[in-house]
C-alpha cells in the first residue's frame, strides 16, 4: 500500500508532467480521494467483519449527486482513523490539491483529538451545507443495527447511542431550517443545551440529558430538575 508521502511524491510527479506538456495538472477529486481511503484504512474492519471503506462509500454516495460531498464522504473518517506513516492531516490534503470548499467540509466532520461530541456537532453545524449533509449520513448508516453480528447494550454504549441520536436530529433540523427558511428548533451553532431543552421527547428525561451533557459537552450549563416537576413546556413550532 501506498504511504502518504508516496502519493504526494506521486501528485508532485504528475504535476510536473503537466507542466512539461504543457497539459492540464491533474485534479484532486475522486479517484485520488478513493486511494487516500484505501491506502490509509487498509487494514480497518467494520463491527461486521467487512473492510472499513463500505462505510465511507455509503456515506458518500447517499442522497446525493454532488462530487464534493462525494469526496467529503469519502474522507470523513480518513484524518481522524489513519495512522503512522499514512496518517493524513488537512494540511496534507490541501499539499495535494483538494479544494478549500473541500477541506472546510472534511474539517467540519472531523472530530478533533480530546473534543467533546456534542462540541464537534455544533462545529460541524456551522461549516456548512456540505459537512452537514455528510455529517448526517454518517449517523444515519452508523445507526443501522443490520450492519452488526451483535447488539452491545452496555450502559456506555446506550449512552453513547443516544448522543448520537439527539446529534443527527440536531442535524436534520439544520437542515429543515436551510431547506424551507423556517426555524426548526436550532440554528447553526445553537448550543447542544438549548436545543435539547426545546425537544420534549429529549427534554423530559432531566436527569438523563445532565449525564448526556456532562459525558458529551463542554457546555457548564445543566438541566434545571425542578422544570422536570412542571414539564411540559411550549417547544417552538
Amino acid at each position: 500500500m501506498f504511504t502518504k508521502d508516496e502519493i504526494k511524491t506521486r501528485m508532485r510527479e504528475l504535476r510536473e508532467q503537466a507542466l512539461v506538456k504543457g497539459e492540464l495538472p491533474i485534479e484532486a477529486e475522486l479517484n485520488l480521494a478513493l486511494v487516500i481511503l484505501s491506502t490509509s484504512l487498509f487494514h480497518k474492519k467494520l463491527r461486521s467483519g467487512e473492510d472499513y471503506s463500505a462505510h465511507p462509500l455509503t456515506v458518500a454516495t447517499s442522497y446525493t449527486r454532488s462530487k464534493n460531498k462525494k469526496i467529503i464522504g469519502i474522507l470523513h473518517d480518513v484524518i481522524e482513523d489513519s495512522k503512522g506513516d499514512s496518517r493524513w492531516t488537512i494540511d496534507d490534503l490541501r499539499e495535494i490539491g483538494f479544494s478549500e470548499r473541500i477541506l472546510k467540509g472534511v474539517d467540519g466532520v472531523t472530530k478533533r483529538p480530546d473534543e467533546p461530541y456534542f462540541d464537534f456537532i455544533v462545529r460541524c453545524s456551522l461549516s456548512g451545507e456540505d459537512a452537514i449533509d455528510v455529517k448526517i449520513n454518517d449517523l444515519h448508516h452508523n445507526s443501522d443495527a443490520t450492519r452488526y453480528r451483535h447488539i452491545d447494550d452496555s450502559p456506555k454504549t446506550l449512552l453513547k447511542n443516544e448522543a448520537y441520536n439527539i446529534a443527527y436530529h440536531y442535524l436534520i433540523d439544520l437542515k429543515k431550517f436551510r431547506d424551507d427558511g423556517i426555524t426548526h428548533y436550532n440554528e447553526p451553532g445553537t448550543p447542544m443545551l438549548d436545543y435539547i431543552l426545546s425537544r420534549q421527547e429529549f427534554a423530559q428525561h432531566a436527569f438523563r440529558v445532565n449525564e448526556l451533557m456532562a459525558a458529551f459537552s463542554s457546555e457548564t450549563g445543566r438541566f434545571p430538575l425542578k422544570l422536570a416537576q412542571s414539564w411540559p413546556r411550549n417547544s417552538p413550532s
